[in-house]
């Protein structure tokens, strides 16, 4: 068994609480019989797991596996995803993914106050098109309120994670009013298909939407390498 793989068990046992230190590191080369390197590693992976909450010149601090390290270990996943063209082609194929089986099950299940919730998040988004931080904001509002819909914990964590990358990107962006006058034009045929019970149509008008917002991001990335 890894050194990383025993070490987890060990963490996960009762022997620990939530907010405990780890032993010394040379406790654990004894208890292991390995080198200093060794156990380092193995922390390195168990904090990438969000098991341990590591700081410099601190023993490492045990946290319980929940929902909120989870998708912190995902979020840093991620963060390596974007050093490079193809991860970050990845990651708009998982938000596409994702969002069309979200907006297909809004359109099938979505309740008047989800609707109601919707309506205001597109109404702030089109009083915001002139206004490029605040059609940001406005934008990332009405995502969220689909990512809300389902009514499971997780889903808007996954935004928030999605949300962190397109954050950079919008502000390396110079957008003005008419490409926030298209993006909201795709907000706006999302909620129509949604308000119409039409999971196609909601689909189809997230996939246009979110490849259009992609060429967009490409456009720019391209005319920052040339």
């Amino acid at each position: 068994m890894s050194v990383s793989k025993r070490l987890e068990e060990k963490v996960l046992s009762n022997a620990f609480n939530e907010g405990d230190r780890l032993p010394p590191e040379r406790q654990l080369m004894e208890e292991f019989g390995v080198s200093r390197t060794a156990i380092r590693e193995a922390i390195a992976e168990l904090a990438g797991k969000g098991l341990l909450e590591t700081k410099p010149r601190h023993r490492p601090i045990i946290r319980r596996q929940n929902y909120g390290n989870s998708i912190e270990s995902f979020r840093n996943t991620l963060d390596n995803l974007l050093t490079d063209d193809d991860g970050l082609k990845s990651l708009y194929e998982s938000r596409v993914f994702f969002e069309s089986a979200l907006v297909r099950h809004a359109a099938l299940n979505a309740k008047k106050a989800d609707i109601d919730n919707l309506r205001q998040a597109l109404n702030a988004n089109k009083n915001a098109i002139g206004h490029t931080e605040q059609f940001h904001a406005t934008d990332i509002d009405f995502h969220r309120v689909l990512y809300g819909i389902p009514g499971n914990p997780i889903y808007p964590m996954i935004h928030n994670t999605f949300v962190s990358w397109l954050t950079g990107n919008w502000r390396r962006q110079e957008r003005g009013a008419d490409i926030n006058r298209v993006m909201y034009a795709g907000h706006e045929a999302i909620f129509e298909a949604i308000v119409d019970r039409d999971p196609e149509g909601a689909e189809k008008a997230l996939e246009r939407h979110l490849q259009i917002a992609w060429d967009y991001v490409r456009s720019v990335m391209l005319q920052e390498s040339a």
